[in-house]
């Protein structure tokens, strides 16, 4: 089977795009295995056929990296060995475990790079963070979601915080992703967003399955545009380093 890797900084629409590749039917899409905690009760159903975190594996196997990391993703990938394997693969997991990228190179894993604005990264993670709804579940796995239409006013130090880590972030990726670049296919969020069946198409070919129409229980967390969503919009650039 062809497995696979979703590599991305927080905010990319990466869930979203793990559960439309999730639901086509030989593919199986995991989470972020390599957080060192699991993840909130109310998205445990989303989870629900994850392998073992990588710390939580590290417990129980007690040996040493790289040789840890490499078990694991043995382990991770053939989990479920009737489908094609996948995981979210953060940016700071990645700069922490750089034997990773060995791994990828020689088993030749593909990976989905998955990008997004410095703008529209800090800003959906600074809403995400004062209203405390990061992702928004459909009726179908969640009763009650906590609207993010109302307008809000966005802490200005924790916003520059967030934009220099995701500075330091796309620095790394893109030193570490030339030395993969053979494996690696970039698809851009508003792409997705806008064509998302043409982009869908794109993976699955990069992958070499036949395309299906993608479904997923994820919504957008808010509809409206963030100059309209955010009252101090104009600060926020400024701090960000846009305006």
């Amino acid at each position: 089977m062809k497995n696979f890797i979703i590599l991305t900084t927080p905010r990319t629409g990466s869930t979203w795009l793990g559960t439309l590749l999730d639901s086509h039917p030989d593919i199986i899409v995991h989470g972020e295995l390599f957080l060192p905690y699991d993840v909130p009760d109310k998205y445990k159903e989303l989870r629900r056929h994850d392998p073992h975190k990588f710390f939580r594996y590290r417990m129980d196997e007690k040996s040493f990296r790289p040789w840890a990391t490499w078990k694991y993703l043995d382990y991770a990938l053939s989990y479920h060995n009737d489908k094609h394997s996948a995981f979210k693969l953060m940016a700071w997991p990645l700069i922490k475990h750089l034997e990773i990228l060995l791994y990828i190179k020689k088993h030749k894993i593909p990976v989905i790079y998955l990008k997004r604005s410095l703008k529209d990264r800090v800003l959906s993670y600074a809403i995400a963070e004062k209203t405390g709804s990061f992702h928004k579940l459909s009726e179908e796995y969640e009763e009650k979601t906590p609207k993010t239409e109302e307008k809000v006013t966005i802490n200005p130090i924790f916003t520059k915080k967030i934009a220099k880590k995701h500075r330091f972030f796309d620095f790394w990726l893109k030193i570490l992703t030339k030395t993969i670049k053979k494996h690696v296919l970039t698809v851009n969020y508003n792409d997705l967003e806008h064509n998302t069946g043409k982009e869908l198409v794109k993976i699955y070919n990069f992958l070499g399955l036949s395309a299906v129409a993608g479904d997923s229980p994820i919504e957008k967390t808010s509809t409206r545009n963030y100059d309209d969503l955010i009252e101090n919009y104009d600060e926020a650039m400024k701090v960000i380093g846009e305006r």
